[in-house]
Formats: C-alpha cells, structure tokens, sequence
C-alpha cells in the first residue's frame, strides 16, 4: 500500500505542530503530588490545610479547580505513596470538661410539660 507523498508531509506538519504546541495541564491529582513536599513543609510550619488549598486553587482557571474535599484526598494519597508521616490533627491541647457540683447545669433540664385535665380546658359559661 503506498502513501501519497501529501500525506506523509501533512501527518509530519501536523506532529511538529503538536510538540511546539503546550503540555496539557496536569490532573488535579498529578498537582498535588508533586505539590507534595512543599504542602508536608507548610503543615509542619503552621499552616492549616485548608488556607494551602485556597492559595492552591486561587491560581487556577475555573474549570480546573477542586473541591476541598477532594483535594485532601489527593493529599492523604500522595503522602502514603512518598511515605510522609500524617502530622497532629489538633494543634490546641483539649480543654477538660468540667466536673462536681460547680458544673453548670444544661440549659434545657427538662421539657416543659402542660399539667391538667381536658376539663380544665373546657369551660362552658352558659352551662350547656
């Protein structure tokens, strides 16, 4: 089967088109990858997880934005693959509840219930 000489030369323009053209953008997952490191860095600087996804997401264009949500499963998965250890879920030390006699008592202690009869609801002035 031959190919005509045009074809060979369109197929060769076209291909030397596509490798000046730009790299297709990177999946959200691919982002945070390799954004792996420098958000391990941040966390252990301070820095909350959500604030590092606003200043992620702040960048791109709409369409290739990402919930938050998403976004920490991507990042809970790029650091098992490079085995970066999860760092403290809370930053404060829990407050102890208080306890004995001095505690406050809930503000509703007990629901509010109509005491009576339906006999002391009915009253019949006319004595029908």
């Amino acid at each position: 089967m031959d190919i005509p000489e045009d074809s060979v030369a369109k197929a060769k323009k076209t291909l030397a088109r596509m490798a000046k053209q730009k790299k297709s953008a990177l999946s959200g997952r691919e982002m945070v990858g390799d954004l792996a490191p420098e958000i391990h860095a941040r966390l252990k600087d301070g820095h909350g997880l959500k604030v590092i996804w606003y200043t992620i997401i702040d960048d791109l264009p709409e369409a290739e934005r990402m919930t938050f949500a998403t976004f920490r499963k991507y990042w809970q998965r790029a650091r098992q693959e490079l085995g970066l250890t999860p760092l403290k879920s809370r930053t404060r030390p829990p407050v102890p509840a208080a306890k004995g006699p001095d505690r406050a008592p809930p503000l509703i202690a007990k629901a509010f219930v109509k005491g009576g009869t339906t006999t002391d609801f009915r009253v019949d002035p006319e004595g029908i």
